[in-house]
């Protein structure tokens, strides 16, 4: 089950009515110029509006996709759009981008500013990271404490942050395991 809600997709029973606001995020698969519109309705506040961040939207829209779809895009390269929606997601330094995206941040903002499609290798560790997120964000049923859990360094990891491990698919292995005793119990 996803706790990350689309258009029309509240999860609470209906009553009276909120004040909402809608979030829309736009990702386009450069090959084919196809694009993928994302929709969310989330009721806000109203001391204190708080839209869903764009990550979780684009990872979860990416979650639904076939494995095939997936290598698709990763080969094609994913949008720009990504790395600032991730940078807001996790709060990311630069130096933590750099190392993520595998790129400096004079490139990433250069591919931003002329929208080029990220290449293979950023591509394929945010295909990852969308991966094991909403997998964390299922697990602690939230997308800000799977944010939290993602950034903080975990003594099961070798004391490395889940998000760092994301950059390998043997780290994201552990990372699922890790997840996966959270969510059943057992060792890890």
């Amino acid at each position: 089950m996803s706790v990350i809600k689309k258009q029309g997709d509240t999860g609470k029973p209906s009553g009276p009515s909120k004040p909402t606001k809608k979030v829309v995020a736009l990702d386009r698969a450069p090959e084919t110029g196809d694009s993928s519109v994302i929709e969310a309705v989330t009721t806000t506040n109203t001391t204190l509006p708080t839209p869903l961040p764009t990550f979780w939207l684009i990872a979860q829209e990416l979650r639904e996709r076939s494995e095939g779809e997936r290598l698709k895009r990763i080969q094609s390269g994913f949008s720009p759009t990504w790395v600032r929606a991730t940078r807001e997601a996790f709060k990311l330094s630069n130096e933590l981008l750099e190392s993520l995206f595998n790129a400096s941040i004079s490139t990433l903002e250069r591919r931003q500013k002329q929208q080029q499609p990220l290449d293979s290798v950023a591509s394929e560790r945010l295909d990852r990271v969308a991966m094991i997120a909403t997998l964390a964000a299922d697990v602690f049923e939230a997308p800000d404490q799977a944010s939290r859990w993602m950034m903080t360094a975990n003594a099961a990891l070798g004391d490395a942050t889940p998000l760092h491990l994301c950059e390998s698919e043997i780290g994201a292995r552990q990372v699922r395991r890790v997840l996966a005793a959270l969510e059943y119990g057992g060792v890890v």
